[in-house]
């Protein structure tokens, strides 16, 4: 497996828990005392879902300027001018990522064109070299990729095209309402700085019935990831990438839910078996 750039759960636990106070001071963002990441924890195989169920939101987003303020506030652009040819995810998270994507690509077919086998249009968030998606072209009519860096977009064989654009700098997406089937996102959401401004972009351009889904790991790039990220545990992620859907689905998105995608070994997991990996899903209505 190609060596990431993002840190793996170890680490990240150990960066995390040094820094932490540090970042947060220098973010101005409030760390509650004895507060920790939970990267050595476990879950239950119901308590992911159970985070997103039946939950009181708030009138208005938890959410401040500060909360998506980042210790390394350069141009985005600039920052990834370089191409990373690396997997961000160990080769267990890529499998579960890939088996979840056909499993929803089907069912999306079967409730828009009532077949599981209809090509279905997907537009790939914060793409780059690969989707992660299955390797079976019949299953696509159109995979359009949105991304930071051409090369990197150009290399993945999945794309039937792509657009550069940085969402930090413009978050409107450049497609015309309902236009696909499917939109994803994958291991980026923790690098969004306009989630919510985003999510209302992706309730416009997907078709009645299509599906958004947030793929996201237990490993983050330090710098770039937004402030209320860094620190939150894997459940408290969960409830977060469920408030971008819930605020910015401007009520034509379904409730969001969540899938724990974590590979399972044996009856219990551990963060040293591998990356926790975890689904944020909602349906256009």
């Amino acid at each position: 497996m190609p060596a990431s750039s993002r840190c793996s759960a170890s680490r990240k636990a150990v960066i995390q828990t040094a820094a932490l106070h540090f970042i947060h001071e220098a973010l101005g963002v409030k760390t509650a005392a004895g507060e920790e990441p939970d990267d050595m924890d476990f879950y239950e195989p119901n308590e992911v879902a159970d985070t997103l169920r039946n939950v009181l939101w708030e009138e208005m987003p938890p959410f401040s300027k500060q909360s998506f303020r980042r210790l390394d506030e350069s141009s985005d652009t600039d920052f990834y001018a370089v191409p990373r040819f690396v997997q961000h995810i160990d080769d267990g998270a890529v499998a579960s990522t890939k088996a979840y994507y056909g499993s929803l690509f089907g069912d999306v077919a079967m409730r828009r064109y009532g077949n599981e086998l209809h090509p279905v249009d997907v537009l790939d968030l914060c793409s780059s070299w690969l989707s992660h998606f299955p390797d079976v072209p019949s299953r696509y009519a159109r995979v359009v990729g949105l991304g930071i860096n051409a090369v990197e977009l150009r290399r993945n064989p999945q794309l039937t095209d792509f657009v550069v654009q940085d969402l930090n700098r413009r978050s409107e997406l450049p497609f015309a309402n309902e236009s696909f089937d499917v939109c994803t996102c994958t291991v980026s959401i923790d690098l969004l700085t306009k989630p919510i401004d985003i999510m209302q972009q992706v309730s416009r351009v997907l078709r009645p019935g299509g599906t958004l889904a947030i793929v996201f790991s237990d490993r983050l790039v330090i710098t770039k990831a937004v402030a209320l990220w860094i620190g939150q545990g894997d459940l408290e992620h969960v409830q977060t990438v469920g408030a971008y859907i819930h605020y910015g689905g401007l009520s034509t998105l379904s409730e969001p839910q969540a899938i724990d995608l974590t590979p399972w070994r044996g009856k219990r997991r551990r963060a040293q078996e591998g990356d926790h990996l975890y689904c944020i899903y909602a349906t256009k209505v």
